[in-house]
C-alpha cells in the first residue's frame, strides 16, 4: 500500500511539474510549512494537504477477493473498534454525531448498540480526517489523523448489502476543529 501511496504522489508531482508558468509554489520543493506535527518533526516536511478526508473499506465482504483480502491482513479492527468504545464508555473519548457535529453521550452510544441494525462486527469503513505531511529531499511521508468516523454494514430485507452507515465520528486529541 505504501509503495501505490508513494508512487502516486511522485506521479502528483512529476506531472504537476510539467506546466510552462511555473510561480514558486508550483516548483518541486516548494511546499507550506506553517505547522509542524512536533518538536521531533524537521522543518524539512511541508504540508502537501492540509485536511484531506477519505473513506477506507476495512472489512472484505467478498471472501474470494484475494486482492482485498491481502491488503487487510495485518490490519487489527475488531482489536481498534473495542479501543474506541472502550476509551468512549470510559468518558475519556467523546463520540459525536456524524450529520450534525454534536456530542453524543454514553447513552446514545449505548442505545446504538442495542439497535437491531448495529454490531460491532459490521463496521467496515472508516472516514478519515488528515493532514499529510512530505519531505522531499528524503522522500518520506508523515500523516496526522485528526478523526474518524466509524461506518457499519447495512443490508436490504432480502440480505443484499445496501451500504454503510455512520455510527459516530471521533476526534483524536479531543480536537472538534
Amino acid at each position: 500500500m505504501m509503495r501505490i501511496l508513494t508512487f502516486i504522489i511522485i506521479s502528483v508531482f512529476i506531472l504537476g511539474g510539467t506546466g510552462c508558468n511555473k510561480t514558486k509554489r508550483d516548483r518541486p520543493g516548494a511546499f507550506e510549512k506553517k505547522e509542524t506535527i512536533s518538536d521531533t518533526l524537521p522543518n524539512t516536511y511541508g504540508i502537501i494537504a492540509d485536511t484531506i478526508s477519505y473513506g477506507v473499506v476495512v472489512k472484505n465482504k467478498d471472501t474470494t477477493d484475494k486482492w482485498q483480502k491481502k491488503w487487510l491482513k495485518n490490519l487489527k479492527l475488531e482489536r481498534f473498534t473495542n479501543h474506541i468504545f472502550h476509551k468512549i464508555y470510559s468518558g475519556k473519548l467523546t463520540p459525536y454525531s456524524y450529520f450534525e457535529e454534536e456530542p453524543l453521550t454514553i447513552q446514545d452510544i449505548k442505545k446504538l448498540e442495542e439497535e437491531k441494525e448495529f454490531e460491532r462486527d459490521k463496521i467496515g469503513k472508516i472516514q478519515f480526517k488528515e493532514i499529510w505531511y512530505f519531505d522531499p529531499d528524503n522522500m518520506k511521508m508523515v500523516k496526522k489523523v485528526y478523526s474518524a468516523m466509524l461506518a457499519y454494514e447495512t443490508y436490504n430485507s432480502n440480505g443484499s448489502f445496501r451500504g454503510y452507515k455512520p455510527a459516530f465520528k471521533v476526534y483524536f486529541n479531543q480536537s472538534s476543529e
